[in-house]
């Protein structure tokens, strides 16, 4: 009946042209924009000019389609400034008398098998030996339940894939969730869903929470080019006072004894580490940019995922290079907000880490441009500088803070890794942009992270 052909697979803000493809029976086509239409269609070329502000923010693009009597006979949707999986699956129940099976359907663009997967339910994660076909362990069946398969393919690519059933569900449904990270302003987190009935509103009304997890976390390292050598620089220094620090206790050992030799090849390695549960990936910020103007399509290559076996966040920002001679400029900027598009697509606990130098920016977008946009979709946003900020550099990216100690860097590490750690994600009923989500007046224990 109808179908979107262009396909928005990047960044997008301001006017950018949209074009429909039909069927024979389409007299008219709707454009709605946030439920509002904003465009009219009667013929070819099935095509208008659809202005996405100015301000860069996540976006629900439809399109209705219309008989020559006005009636409804078809209707697709494209989210804009949103991820799009490159995997896509779906859970199956099976409710048997003796055990509840559950199998998990699955494809990918690269046609492959995941490499890993995670299973949780409640929020809780369950040990399985094969995670696309096992079974539930036994459960109250009058309470919701909340299913969860995480699945990590090769390239990097990672698909999330929930349900809920029990309670007043029958079978499990397959209507959309949307995942929210939060903050509790009083210590744990409610680890029950009915503990925050009535937490977040949409519209005035209330929507319905169906679980809390607290999964891995993730951050995203924009780095600037011209940061490295002070970042070395630091690494220098910290193995240095490291070993100062092991030297004074354990002083009555020999050399002979290979305590010093071993340090010097292991301590940077294991120094100023993030949490077990937290991931970290580097984002370049060089690419190229297709599309026209106002439009930035995400081809600013990520790194494999490292965690704490990899190393600390001093050794990995050593080791894992910049290009030596970038072949095009580097947009920092630009970077910051593909690093957030990116890291919000796992709904996992998650932030962005911009280290800057003195390089040039060459960003299509502005600072604050992607300031805001990491803030509607709540991913945080920490600024660290190898040099002392100017005024400018602050009025662009607001706070900063300056890492040009061992001292101040092992500081800003650990309040990384306290910001991911008291972050929960909270699962609501329905799909929802993450603007239209708010918390409920005098809702004062939670927040989201900023």
């Amino acid at each position: 009946m109808i179908a979107f052909a262009t396909l928005f697979l990047g960044l997008v803000l301001g006017v950018q042209p949209v074009t429909v493809v039909v069927s024979e029976e389409v007299a008219r086509v709707a454009l709605l924009l946030d439920g509002r239409e904003i465009a009219s269609l009667e013929g070819k070329p099935w095509t208008a000019a659809c202005d996405f502000g100015s301000e860069l923010v996540p976006h629900a693009l439809e399109a209705v389609a219309y008989d020559a009597e006005g009636v409804e006979i078809g209707r697709t949707q494209q989210r804009i400034n949103l991820p799009e999986p490159l995997a896509n699956a779906r859970i199956v129940i099976d409710r048997g008398e003796a055990a509840t099976r559950v199998r998990v359907l699955f494809d990918s663009v690269f046609r492959s098998q995941p490499e890993r997967a995670t299973v949780r339910l409640d929020g809780r994660r369950l040990e399985v030996d094969d995670p696309v076909h096992f079974e539930l362990p036994p459960f109250d069946d009058e309470q919701i339940h909340h299913l969860s398969v995480e699945l990590e393919f090769p390239n990097n690519v990672i698909h999330v894939v929930e349900t809920t059933f029990g309670g007043a569900f029958s079978d499990h449904i397959g209507t959309p969730q949307t995942a929210v990270p939060v903050v509790s302003n009083r210590g744990r987190m409610p680890r029950e869903p009915r503990d925050l009935d009535g937490s977040f509103v949409k519209n005035g009304e209330p929507l319905r929470v169906l679980a809390v997890d607290d999964g891995p976390a993730e951050v995203v390292i924009v780095r600037d080019l011209s940061a490295q050598t002070d970042l070395d620089g630091l690494a220098a220094d910290l193995r240095d006072v490291l070993q100062s620090r092991w030297r004074r206790a354990n002083s009555s050992l020999s050399r002979l004894s290979g305590g010093a030799l071993a340090l010097d090849t292991v301590s940077l390695r294991f120094a100023g580490q993030l949490k077990k549960d937290q991931l970290v990936w580097l984002l370049e910020p060089f690419a190229r940019q297709p599309g026209g103007e106002g439009y930035l399509l995400e081809v600013f290559p990520f790194s494999p995922r490292m965690t704490s076996k990899d190393g600390g966040l001093p050794f990995l920002l050593t080791t894992v290079r910049p290009p030596i001679e970038p072949t095009h400029k580097q947009r920092l900027a630009d970077a910051v907000a593909v690093a957030g598009r990116g890291v919000a697509q796992r709904d996992r606990r998650r932030a962005v880490l911009l280290i800057l130098g003195e390089g040039d920016d060459a960003s299509s977008l502005t600072a604050a441009i992607s300031r805001s946009y990491l803030r509607t979709v709540h991913v945080p946003l920490l600024v660290w500088s190898t040099k002392p900020p100017s005024p400018e550099i602050r009025e662009r990216w607001g706070e900063v803070q300056e890492i040009d100690s061992v001292a101040r860097y092992e500081r800003e590490i650990k309040r990384l890794a306290t910001l991911l750690d008291r972050q929960s994600i909270v699962w609501l009923e329905g799909f929802h942009l993450p603007q239209q989500i708010l918390l409920a007046k005098g809702q004062r224990d939670l927040d989201f992270p900023m």
